[in-house]
């Protein structure tokens, strides 16, 4: 077997770079091997791409905008303070100790009507 040489006449392979041929024979199945392992994903990601049909895309989208309503309403309904009820602030209202007695006796909406000022 011929050792190449460069230009000057120097070795261009240090003997521990030296490899045999069955060596060689191994590297090149190992790369084959992995470049078959690839080829084998990349076709199943692409069957995967392929079974998501339109009608699973549909079906994401629509989910997608009812999670979108539900976050608008939650939004709308969820209790703000102060809590109002006809220009009342009840939440200042219980903080100052003004509905002690008349909430636990009586629906607070109901007192109002009941109970002209003495509640509040």
């Amino acid at each position: 077997m011929r050792v190449p040489r460069n230009e000057s006449g120097k070795l261009c392979f240090a003997l521990e770079e030296w490899r045999i041929a069955k060596e060689i024979a191994i590297h090149f199945s190992q790369l084959a091997a992995m470049q078959r392992q690839q080829k084998a994903l990349g076709e199943l990601l692409v069957e995967i791409a392929e079974a998501i049909n339109e009608e699973d895309l549909q079906a994401w989208e629509t989910e997608r905008q009812l999670q979108e309503l539900q976050t608008e309403v939650y939004q709308e309904v969820d209790l703000q303070h102060p809590i109002e009820y006809n220009g009342h602030d009840i939440c200042g209202l219980a903080k100052r100790g003004m509905l002690k007695g008349c909430a636990s006796k009586r629906n607070v909406l109901s007192l109002r009507s009941r109970n002209r000022g003495t509640c509040w």
